[in-house]
């Protein structure tokens, strides 16, 4: 429809691919032969005609630059950002649901399913609980909505029922409170969604709460220790996964902070929602200057 508009008004184009079309190693929803050359079809009319592709992860960018052998100036990623106002205004909106104080309560704030999974942060915990169960007992995961049923089946053959906490659904005007009352975040993604990057991430980086990564993008990585957010650890590193949530459990037992996180920092600043809007903007202006 965009592609047809551009056309019909004689105006720049800009396709914007939140997620890897075709090209998603991980497709949201499973799709025939037929249906998927039909969209690769659409797909590579898009990408001929669209005077800028934009995407939200660099991965995704240079994916789709070698694979359709785009030039430079044809592509760019602008992340995905944080509103830091919607956390800063006062708000009636609580939870009405305090995590007992007793336990290193990490958040999810999602469901557990194919597109994130529990398996890195159950598999990791099922080796601290062979080590020390008491570590392990001490830690409850908290998400939103019932998972997956291979997710949930994960959860009860590693004897982790007690570990996890799922709780409704709440409306996004909750989320400030819910994310504030965690002791750390969690992000989850597949392992083979390697060009995705989470928007839960956007999320988390708009509260001072410590966030602990099991994705396998870098710029994730990257992202969290430029702003000094959390750490990653790449969801295959179980033992490594496991040895961090026994050290986060004791420092909880101990009342020690879990991870260094620092306020107002300027680079956390650069992915408000303010700063991607100015890159969209200077993309906007170059069109139209050029066109």
């Amino acid at each position: 429809m965009g592609e047809k508009l551009s056309k019909e008004l004689i105006k720049p184009f800009v396709a914007d691919f939140r997620d890897p079309w075709t090209l998603a190693t991980v497709n949201v929803r499973d799709r025939s032969a037929f249906s998927f050359e039909v969209d690769r079809k659409y797909e590579k009319n898009v990408v001929k005609s669209a005077d800028k592709l934009t995407f939200t992860s660099k991965l995704a960018e240079n994916k789709y630059a070698d694979f359709y052998q785009l030039p430079n100036n044809k592509t760019a990623t602008i992340y995905n950002s944080f509103d830091c106002t919607i956390t800063k205004q006062p708000s009636d909106n609580s939870w009405n649901f305090e995590p007992n104080p007793d336990y290193l309560n990490i958040i999810f704030f999602g469901r557990f399913r194919r597109l994130s999974p529990v398996t890195p942060i159950a598999d990791a915990l099922k080796i601290l609980k062979n080590s020390n169960s008491e570590q392990a007992n001490s830690i409850l995961i908290h998400s939103f909505g019932q998972p997956d049923a291979t997710d949930l089946l994960s959860i009860k053959q590693n004897g982790l029922e007690q570990n996890f906490v799922f709780h409704e659904p709440v409306v996004p005007e909750k989320m400030p409170a819910v994310l504030k009352s965690a002791d750390m975040l969690l992000l989850s993604t597949n392992i083979e969604r390697e060009e995705i990057i989470p928007a839960k991430l956007w999320d988390y980086l708009s509260v001072e709460v410590p966030i602990f990564s099991l994705a396998p993008n870098p710029e994730v990585s990257e992202i969290i220790m430029r702003s000094k957010a959390g750490i990653q650890v790449h969801p295959d590193h179980k033992n490594e996964i496991a040895e961090l949530l026994g050290c986060f459990a004791i420092a909880k037992k101990n009342d020690r902070s879990l991870l260094s996180v620092e306020e107002d920092l300027p680079d956390r600043k650069i992915y408000e929602a303010s700063q991607t809007a100015k890159q969209l903007a200077l993309i906007f202006d170059d069109l139209i200057n050029n066109a």
